[in-house]
């Protein structure tokens, strides 16, 4: 439970090395919950320093140096939010291909995990670690369904479950269906 006047503290406890590897990862910042994305923190830190150093000969070097600390805090706050997104949606796909076995949701997996290996520098060495894994994951389960679809294709029995089509049939698909919906005289509109 938080109270006042409390903070987070150095751990000093343990061994020698133990309590020296704690403290230079607390120097280094290292502490807390990291995200997919590299900080800010130290960029903004050097900009408020160099606002304080600019205020006394000119107080617009202070301005422009919080503007552009404002908009690297907002500019990693979009990537992380993104970046966090896309990882959420790639881990529902890779749910929802364990339950359905549709190829559609290993493709979006590799289609989103390389564009984010290319498009986002900002990525953590871990996240990226992340993404590699998920992506042999989806090339894994791929190469077992094009074997699968092969097989099947050149007459080998396979099973039930392999066999039926995850898409609708042109029976229950609502697009084929003829438009029934003519307005009656003192119909409610849910019965239009």
């Amino acid at each position: 439970m938080f109270k006042f006047g409390k903070h987070p503290r150095l751990q000093l406890n343990g061994t020698k090395e133990e309590r020296r590897a704690n403290a230079m990862a607390w120097l280094r910042g290292d502490y807390g919950r990291a995200g997919y994305t590299y900080g800010v923190s130290k960029l903004v830190t050097g900009l408020m320093v160099l606002g304080g150093v600019l205020y006394p000969l000119t107080p617009w070097g202070l301005v422009i140096c919080l503007c552009v600390a404002l908009i690297a805090m907002v500019g990693r706050l979009l990537i992380e939010r993104q970046a966090t997104g896309d990882f959420s949606d790639m881990h529902e796909a890779k749910r929802q291909y364990e339950s359905t076995h549709r190829r559609d949701y290993l493709d979006f997996i590799e289609a989103r995990g390389r564009q984010m290996l290319d498009d986002n520098k900002a990525l953590r060495p871990a996240s990226k670690a992340e993404i590699n894994e998920l992506l042999e994951w989806a090339g894994k389960h791929a190469r077992r369904a094009s074997a699968a679809a092969s097989a099947a294709s050149s007459g080998a029995p396979s099973s039930p479950a392999s066999s039926a089509s995850p898409e609708r049939s042109p029976r229950t698909n609502r697009s084929n269906r003829p438009n029934r919906s003519k307005k009656r005289r003192g119909a409610s509109p849910r019965q239009k």
